[in-house]
């Protein structure tokens, strides 16, 4: 009579030469087309990115850096005054709570606004303009102009100058 501890508890096949390589062929494979997702996938992790493009992203930990104009010749020729929001005097602070979130699209030069979805700054006022950067839905931004005939607004989000379109802001 034969029980089960009888039997031979060894693997029943052997692994070969041949098994080994294929192993180590797909994983030399699989990581070079990681690699290949990653480099397109990532493009800061390009080394020819260039520098008007900024792709990392908004962090929690961060202080937010806020740029306020005093004119729009001052703005146009310094390139503003940054300031950060922890330093900010309660004048500021005032402001951006007093600020309303309606969910209008007539914006006036200077106004606090807030995007409805995600978008683009663009580098000028122009669909097919290089795009800055790209904000989250619901992150505050500062109107500059709302130049006449066109669609897009001239706004300035964390100290970065662009144009956003207009439907994007509420």
């Amino acid at each position: 009579m034969s029980s089960f501890n009888d039997r031979s508890s060894g693997p029943a096949e052997r692994i070969t030469l041949a098994g080994i390589a294929a192993i180590i062929v797909v994983g030399v494979f699989v990581v070079c087309v990681v690699l290949i997702l990653a480099k397109s996938l990532f493009p800061s992790n390009d080394s020819n990115v260039t520098d008007e493009v900024f792709t990392g992203t908004k962090g929690s930990s961060s202080s937010v850096a806020q740029t306020v104009s005093e004119t729009s010749e001052d703005s146009s020729s310094e390139g503003g005054k940054i300031i950060d929001e922890s330093a900010a005097s309660l004048d500021s602070a005032s402001v951006s709570d007093s600020s309303s979130h309606d969910d209008t699209s007539s914006v006036v030069s200077g106004e606090v606004a807030y995007l409805t979805q995600t978008a683009y700054l663009r580098s000028a006022g122009d669909e097919n303009a290089d795009p800055i950067l790209s904000i989250a839905a619901g992150e505050e931004v500062t109107v500059i102009d709302r130049p006449a005939g066109s669609e897009y607004v001239h706004i300035n989000y964390i100290g970065y100058d662009g144009y956003v379109w207009y439907g994007y802001l509420g």
